[in-house]
């Protein structure tokens, strides 16, 4: 007879392979992280959400004793200076306007912190401030001002393709997703019952324990840089291409990471400590406060109605789901947020007629990132079968 072993996984403790190093402090995070010459790198950031950038001069900022570099719009021409998750819709720094209080102008160098965050205040900005758009409603107003002036960006990533249709020129709507089946009227005509309501949802922060920051360290030909990040082979692509360096050249290495929960995915701040050491070549650290993080990334507002259609019996006749994922100054991944959105708005649910829309929306306030999303609360995570 065959003697069975007892299972010893199921129902006994396991030891987190991480809990020794974390609960007696020997873990190292990427603030921990010290490399000989390290200068350190503040950000000035916009106070405007909306604004054509005028003047940019650092030459005073320059001057203080200790300081060691700058970087304004001026110093990253020579760079393909653009980048993003989806489209390439922002820059290292500002470049022609700022589009959210908290964008990136410019940067600096410096031996310590304290002398870095002192020669932002020496820096010289003049903005021509421009009307704003801070909410779905007014980004979506006939006749409101541009985010992103001209036509929507379209990209590819990860197999799918992204932009919007032409009708959408000259709007800020930067993404659509529409599906139907059946004459969605016809079964809300046939339905017993019809409901309807629309769910608002708030912006949120991930409010990571650890706040955004990174080492980077440019020498000779290659590019070196610790992150606190979620996706180093994406961060890899995008320094890649920023500096017109091969893959091979381009190292990402991610300590430990003090919470993440979707606010580390793709590029953050790392474009600015790189180009500060491939001014320098030195190595360069840019640690973001709280306050900062806040002003980088967070997570969509949302507008979702929802109209269903159900007979008697309980039987769901007919769907129609509107969707507007508010993605800020910037896309990041909120393309793929809004996308997602849209093809799980149905829940698993066979339903004869259905329809839905679903949008992403540029606006002037802080960028999103692709996380769980607090619109699919009130949906179920499986895709519709249509």
């Amino acid at each position: 007879m065959i003697q069975r072993k007892a299972y010893t996984v199921a129902g006994t403790d396991a030891r987190r392979v991480d809990g020794i190093e974390k609960v007696t402090g020997q873990a190292l995070y990427t603030g921990d992280l010290q490399l000989p010459g390290m200068a350190y790198a503040k950000i000035l950031r916009s106070p405007l959400a909306h604004a054509r950038l005028v003047k940019v001069d650092a030459s005073n900022a320059m001057s203080m004793n200790g300081v060691i570099a700058t970087l304004t719009r001026d110093d990253i021409k020579d760079l393909n200076y653009k980048y993003g998750a989806t489209y390439k819709d922002q820059s290292i720094v500002a470049v022609d306007k700022v589009r959210y209080v908290g964008d990136p102008v410019a940067a600096v160098l410096a031996e310590n912190p304290a002398i870095a965050e002192q020669a932002l205040d020496l820096i010289e900005v003049e903005y021509e401030e421009l009307p704003k758009v801070t909410s779905i409603e007014e980004a979506t107003a006939p006749g409101a001002i541009q985010v992103h002036p001209g036509g929507v960006a379209r990209a590819e990533l990860r197999g799918s393709v992204y932009g919007a249709p032409e009708r959408f020129n000259g709007t800020n709507i930067c993404y659509y997703l529409g599906f139907s089946r059946g004459d969605v009227e016809k079964g809300f005509a046939e339905a017993d019952h019809v409901f309807e309501d629309t769910f608002r949802f708030q912006k949120v922060q991930h409010c990571s324990l650890e706040a955004h920051v990174n080492i980077a360290h440019y020498d000779g030909d290659k590019l070196t840089v610790w992150a606190s990040c979620q996706d180093p082979f994406t961060l890899r692509d995008h320094l890649s291409g920023v500096f017109r360096l091969p893959l091979s050249r381009v190292r990402v290495i991610v300590p430990w990471v003090g919470g993440a929960y979707g606010g580390k995915l793709y590029v953050k701040a790392e474009p600015i400590a790189a180009a500060l050491s491939w001014r320098t070549r030195r190595p360069v650290k840019l640690a973001l406060s709280v306050s900062e993080s806040f002003k980088t990334i967070t997570r969509h507002p949302a507008r979702v109605t929802v109209k269903t259609g159900v007979n008697k019996d309980g039987k769901l006749v007919a769907r129609e789901c509107q969707v507007y994922m508010n993605t800020g100054a910037y896309a990041d991944a909120g393309p793929r947020v809004a996308q997602k959105a849209g093809y799980r708005a149905l829940g698993p649910y066979k339903i004869p007629y259905a329809k839905v829309e679903a949008h992403g929306v540029y606006t002037n306030t802080v960028p999103v990132s692709k996380t769980a999303l607090p619109s699919e609360d009130i949906f179920t995570t499986a895709p519709a079968t249509l």
